[in-house]
């Protein structure tokens, strides 16, 4: 098998190894909605739109509109900066914290079970690889 050929078998079988039936559980807007109420819950200081912007590489107008959405359920609340009025500070409710909290429970259940299943060798090896890659990845941003 050639480079080519081996890359888009790589490709083939990430894709195909995704856990669907963990992920179908969470459509793409409510995966983005968690990725914000988990940025804020571990946020130190204040938080803005311009950065969840810069934090999740979407516009502040994207941003603006997610936080927005994350307000009308509650999650979050949104007030004037005392430093700057044309700013709006955000900070995560508790309605917010207990769906953060839901969702690790659900991940650590799914985690816990793949590491029973694929046993602590091969976890061990996967976890060294994918921190090889993320450090190639990470470099080829620099």
């Amino acid at each position: 098998m050639n480079e080519d050929e081996r890359a888009k078998e790589f490709l083939r079988k990430l894709y195909e190894g995704r856990p669907r039936n963990f992920v179908s559980k969470v459509d793409e807007k409510s995966r983005g909605i968690y990725a914000i109420l988990l940025y804020l819950s571990r946020a130190e200081g204040d938080v803005c739109a311009g950065d969840v912007s810069r934090e999740f590489h979407i516009s502040t107008a994207r941003a603006s509109v997610a936080l927005k959405a994350l307000s009308q359920k509650g999650l979050v609340t949104s007030v004037p900066s005392e430093q700057d009025a044309r700013k709006r500070v955000v900070t995560i409710t508790d309605a917010g914290r207990a769906c953060v909290a839901k969702g690790e429970a659900e991940i650590l259940s799914w985690i816990k079970y793949l590491m029973k299943e694929i046993g602590e060798a091969d976890l061990d090896e996967f976890l060294r690889i994918l921190a090889v890659i993320n450090r190639l990845v990470e470099q080829e941003r620099d």
